[in-house]
């Protein structure tokens, strides 16, 4: 069922209140917790939640935290227009895991060629587009083929961020950063984490396999 974080109502959809994100985005743990515990069964006890940075451009990408309690490790992205993406997996079902920092230089290979290319692309369609529709097809307008030209790559400059964040989002794709924790036969947990912050990487890398190795082997004596 979804609800609304932080509040007493049942709305029907997953909000997470402003202010307690706000206090999210500051690392403050009390915070991670209150918004993980919306997700988790009442009588699981958390034991690290943390905040590990901000994904993509402007206000196009998404905060990543992650938990680990005594059962599972989580991972939330939260993202504008109330994105909320959540998932985990249980200790006893992971093979395997690693932290991942790739080299930036492709990144900016990347950049230098797909952000002028995206730009040209979408400054061509909004030529296109309004050629057709205002020129043509209304003829409210007498552009030159020169004066259309600037004036959609003017306006195609407004969705640099957005073609940035895309571009991003396909490195990070096959190029993860952070922590990434294997489940059987199914895709891995993988915990999207800033360049900044991959010292708290590796210590929630350790803090996971201690976390992992103590349940599997409850479970093994458990049902041996």
């Amino acid at each position: 069922m979804e609800q609304e974080l932080n509040s007493g109502n049942q709305t029907g959809r997953i909000v997470v209140a402003g202010s307690l994100l706000k206090r999210a985005i500051s690392n403050d743990t009390e915070a991670i917790q209150t918004i993980f515990k919306q997700f988790l069964p009442k009588e699981e006890t958390i034991f690290h939640a943390e905040y590990y940075g901000y994904f993509g451009f402007s206000f196009v990408g998404f905060h990543s935290f992650s938990c680990l309690s005594e059962k599972r490790i989580a991972t939330l992205r939260i993202g504008p227009f109330k994105k909320v993406l959540y998932e985990d997996g249980f200790y006893e079902d992971m093979t395997s895991g690693g932290v991942y920092q790739p080299s930036k230089f492709w990144l900016y290979v990347l950049m230098i060629i797909g952000l002028p290319l995206g730009v040209a692309l979408f400054a061509t369609g909004i030529a296109f587009v309004f050629n057709f529709v205002f020129v043509q097809l209304l003829n409210i307008f007498n552009f030159e083929f020169t004066g259309l030209i600037i004036i959609s790559v003017i306006l195609s400059l407004f969705l640099v961020p957005f073609i940035g964040n895309f571009i991003t989002m396909l490195f990070y794709r096959s190029n993860p950063c952070g922590l990434a924790c294997w489940v059987r036969e199914r895709m891995p947990v993988y915990v999207f984490v800033n360049r900044n912050k991959m010292l708290q990487a590796n210590k929630l890398y350790r803090q996971w396999s201690n976390l992992r190795e103590e349940r599997q082997k409850y479970i093994k004596n458990k049902y041996k």
